[in-house]
C-alpha cells in the first residue's frame, strides 16, 4: 500500500515520497516519522523548560530529588503520553538533557572560535543559555569535593571537640576553669557526686535485673511442679501404682 501511494522505504533511509523531489535534502519524510521526530524535539524542549525554570538539578546534593520531581510533574501532565503510553523515565530525561547541554556548549564554543555570527536565537537557545548560567553559578557555590588539608582536618577536629566537651560546669562540680585544650575533658565529668550517682544507678539496675530473674525462676519451678502433679494424677487414673510420697 505504501508503494502504491508513492512511498518507498529502504533499510538505510526513512520512508519518503517518490517523485520530483528525490534530490538530497528535499525528500518528504513520511508523516509518521516526522511526527516521531517532532515528539522527540518536543520532549527535549519540555524537559529543558522544566529544568531552566526550576534550576534545582544543578544544586549540590539535590539532583536526584529534583529530577524525580520534574519527571513526575511532566508525566502527570501527560505531555509525552500517546494513547496512555510513552511516559517519560528519569534516566531518559537526564540523558537527553545532558547530551543536549554538552552539544549546545560545544557548538557555541566552535562558533566563537571560528568567529561565526550567532544565528537568530530560538526559545531552545535561550533556555540552554539559562541552563549554562545556572550550572556555572551552582558550580561556583558548590563546596569543594577534594580532600581537606591536614590543617583543615585539625581545625575541624578542634572545633568539634570544643563543641562536644566544653559544656558549662554543674553547680556541684569543680570550680576549676575549663582548659582551652580540645583533648581536655571538663572536670564535671569526673565529679565524685556524679560518679557516685552513676554507680548507684548501676547497682539499682542490677538489683532489679536479679529480682526479675529470681521471680522468673520461681515461676518456672511452680509450673514444673504443677505439670508433674498433673501427670501423676493421670497415671493413677490409668491404674498405675504411684506412692503417696513420690
Amino acid at each position: 500500500k505504501m508503494q502504491q501511494a508513492g512511498y518507498v522505504q529502504s533499510p538505510s533511509q526513512p520512508a519518503y515520497v517518490q517523485g520530483s523531489m528525490d534530490a538530497p535534502g528535499t525528500k518528504l519524510v513520511e508523516p509518521r516519522l516526522r511526527f516521531e521526530r517532532e515528539i522527540g524535539r518536543r520532549r527535549l524542549l519540555e524537559i529543558l523548560r522544566a529544568v531552566a525554570h526550576d534550576g534545582r538539578v544543578f544544586e549540590h546534593g539535590q539532583q536526584g530529588k529534583a529530577w524525580t520531581d520534574l519527571v513526575d510533574s511532566l508525566n502527570q501532565q501527560e505531555i509525552f503520553q500517546i494513547h496512555g503510553k510513552g511516559a517519560l523515565k528519569i534516566g531518559t530525561a537526564k540523558e537527553k538533557f545532558n547530551d543536549g547541554l554538552k552539544a549546545w556548549k560545544e557548538e557555541s564554543r566552535r562558533r566563537m572560535e571560528a568567529g561565526e555570527p550567532a544565528p537568530a536565537e530560538t526559545e531552545m537557545d535561550s533556555l540552554w543559555r539559562r541552563c549554562v548560567a545556572l550550572e556555572a553559578y551552582h558550580q561556583s557555590h558548590e563546596p569543594a569535593r577534594g580532600r581537606p588539608s591536614r590543617e583543615e582536618q585539625r581545625q575541624r577536629s578542634q572545633d568539634t571537640m570544643r563543641q562536644v566537651f566544653q559544656t558549662p560546669l554543674t553547680p556541684c562540680g569543680s570550680k576549676r576553669p575549663v582548659v582551652d585544650d580540645p583533648l581536655a575533658f571538663p572536670p564535671s565529668i569526673f565529679d565524685r557526686e556524679e560518679a557516685r550517682a552513676m554507680v548507684e544507678r548501676k547497682l539499682v539496675a542490677e538489683e532489679k535485673r536479679a529480682a526479675a530473674e529470681e521471680t522468673k525462676a520461681k515461676a518456672d519451678l511452680l509450673q514444673a511442679r504443677a505439670t508433674m502433679i498433673e501427670r501423676l494424677m493421670e497415671a493413677r487414673q490409668q491404674g498405675f501404682a504411684v506412692p503417696d510420697d513420690f
